[in-house]
């Protein structure tokens, strides 16, 4: 499943545009669909997973 840039901002509670920068720095993969980006949910897992910080 494909999110929007606000849906992720929503879920990480960060602003769209931190979102954006996340993707266009490479830190987060997201596709362009007619000019919006959009976020594989699976992706998005994966994000997270490696800004875990573990003891």
């Amino acid at each position: 499943m494909f999110l929007s840039p606000s849906q992720v901002a929503e879920y990480l509670s960060v602003c769209p545009r931190t979102v954006r920068e996340l993707i266009v720095s490479g830190e987060l993969t997201g596709v362009r669909i007619r000019g919006q980006y959009r976020i594989d949910s699976e992706e998005l897992q994966n994000y997270i997973k490696q800004q875990t910080i573990t003891k």
